[in-house]
C-alpha cells in the first residue's frame, strides 16, 4: 500500500502544534506523550523533506544552534528549556522548505487551519449568543488547578463550544470565549492573523469573505483591548486616511497604537475603566522587567539572563513577548528572530506589523501553531499553487498523491 507522505508530515505537524502551547490539550498532556509528538513531528518533516531532495538553509540554521549554545553557557538555563527553544525555530525551518516545495503538503496545512479557525471563530459567535438565552449547558472548570495559578483560567466549559470567563465591564457582563485556546487575548491574536492571511489562504471571493467575516467577528467578541486597537488603525488605513501622510504612513502606523494608549491612559484612568483591563498588573509586570534590566552586564544583555528569570525572582513572567526574549534570551537572539519574522511575512506586511504590536503583550514566537501561518504565508510568495488546489476551504476534494 502507497503511503501518501505528504498527509502523514502534514497529520504530524498539525498534531504537534494543537498538543502545544497556547492549546489547551497542552496542559493535560504528560512531558513524554509531548516529546513523542515532538519526535514525531520532527522525524515526519524531515524524513519528507530528504525524500524530495530539499535542504535546509544551512547558515541559517547553524547560526540559530551557536546562538541557542552561547547562551546556554552565558545564561542560567534548564537543559529542557534550551532544547525546547533549539528544536523549535528548527522545526520552523523544516515545515517552512515542505510548504513552499510540495503544493499537497502546503494544501493540506492550509485545509487544516482554515476549518480550525474556522470552527473556533463559529463556537466565540455561539457562546456570545447562547449567553443571551443560555440554551447551552456549560459547567465551571478551574484549569488553574493545572497550572499552579489561583487566580487566573477560571472558565465555564462546553464540550463542544469551548471556554470562557465572565467579563464584568460597569452593569454590564458578557462572556469573553477563549475557545480551546489559554485565554481570549491569545485567540484573538490568531482569529486577528486569519483575518490579514484569508487572501493569501483562500483564493475563492465568497469563502475568503466568510472566513474573514468569522475570524473578525469573533475577534470583536474576545474584547481584546490589543485587537481592537489594531484594526482601528488597519481599517484607518485601509480608507486611505493613511495615504495622505506618503512615505510617512509606517512610522505613524507603528507609532500610532502607542499614541492611543498614551492618550487614552487619562481618559480610561478619568472613568475608571483601568480596572477593566490588564494593565495595572502589566504595569507591576514592566517594573520587574526594569530592575531585571538595571542589573544586566554585556554578557547578559547578548545572551540573556536565563529562562524563567522573572519567575525565580518575582515569582511572575514579564508579560510583554519583546521583553520577555530580550531579558531571558538576550538581544542576539531577539535580533534574528525578528529577522525570521520579516522574511516569513514577505508576502505580507500586515502580519508582521500586527504580529510586533502583540508581541508588546504576548510572546507567541515559540508556538508550533504560529509556524504553520508563517509557513503558509511565505509559501504563498515562493509557489503558484495549482487550481486544484486554489481553494479548499468549504470543498471536500484533498490534493492527491506524495508530493
Amino acid at each position: 500500500m502507497r503511503v501518501n507522505k505528504a498527509f502523514v508530515a502534514a497529520l504530524a505537524v498539525c498534531l504537534y502544534a494543537t498538543g502545544s502551547p497556547p492549546f489547551v490539550f497542552s496542559m493535560f498532556m504528560p512531558f513524554a506523550v509531548r516529546v513523542v509528538l515532538a519526535l514525531g513531528a520532527l522525524f515526519c518533516v524531515g524524513a519528507f523533506l530528504v525524500g524530495r531532495n530539499a535542504n535546509l538553509p544551512h547558515l541559517p540554521v547553524t547560526l540559530w544552534l551557536l546562538l541557542v549554545s552561547a547562551m546556554g553557557l552565558c545564561s542560567r538555563n534548564e537543559i529542557t528549556s534550551l532544547v525546547y527553544s533549539a528544536v523549535n525555530i528548527v522545526f520552523l525551518f523544516l515545515v517552512v522548505e515542505i510548504a513552499k516545495n510540495s503544493h499537497a503538503f502546503n494544501g493540506y496545512l492550509r485545509r487544516f487551519w482554515l476549518w480550525t479557525w474556522s470552527i473556533a471563530s463559529v463556537s466565540v459567535i455561539v457562546v456570545f449568543l447562547d449567553f443571551q438565552v443560555h440554551w447551552l449547558p456549560f459547567s465551571e472548570v478551574n484549569l488553574a488547578e493545572f497550572l499552579n495559578n489561583d487566580e487566573a483560567y477560571r472558565y465555564y466549559n462546553n464540550i463542544i463550544f469551548g471556554n470562557y470567563v465572565m467579563y464584568h465591564f460597569f452593569d454590564f457582563t458578557v462572556p469573553k470565549s477563549s475557545w480551546y485556546i489559554f485565554e481570549p487575548g491569545l485567540l484573538s491574536f490568531y482569529l486577528g492573523m486569519n483575518f490579514l492571511l484569508a487572501d493569501q489562504f483562500c483564493e475563492c471571493g465568497r469563502s475568503c469573505r466568510i472566513f474573514k467575516t468569522l475570524n473578525l467577528v469573533a475577534g470583536l467578541l474576545t474584547f481584546s483591548t490589543t485587537f481592537y486597537i489594531f484594526f482601528i488603525v488597519y481599517a484607518l488605513y485601509q480608507l486611505g486616511t493613511l495615504r495622505l501622510l506618503g512615505k510617512f504612513r509606517i512610522l505613524f502606523v507603528l507609532l500610532f497604537p502607542l499614541e492611543v494608549m498614551a492618550l487614552g491612559y487619562n481618559f480610561v484612568a478619568n472613568l475608571d475603566l483601568i480596572s477593566f483591563t490588564s494593565a495595572a498588573d502589566r504595569s507591576v509586570r514592566l517594573d520587574i522587567a526594569q530592575m531585571i534590566m538595571s542589573k544586566n552586564t554585556v554578557l547578559s544583555f547578548l545572551f540573556g539572563n536565563g529562562i524563567g528569570i522573572s519567575s525565580v525572582v518575582a515569582d511572575r513572567g514579564l508579560s510583554s513577548g519583546l521583553l520577555n526574549i530580550i531579558i531571558e534570551r538576550g538581544f542576539l537572539i531577539f535580533i534574528f528572530l525578528m529577522g525570521l519574522l520579516y522574511k516569513y511575512t514577505k508576502a505580507n506586511r500586515a502580519l508582521f506589523i500586527f504580529i510586533l504590536f502583540n508581541l508588546l503583550a504576548i510572546e507567541m514566537v515559540w508556538w508550533p501553531s504560529l509556524y504553520l501561518a508563517l509557513a503558509l504565508c511565505y509559501a504563498s510568495c515562493k509557489q503558484c499553487r495549482p487550481a486544484s488546489e486554489t481553494c479548499v476551504f468549504m470543498e471536500h476534494s484533498l490534493p492527491v498523491g506524495s508530493s
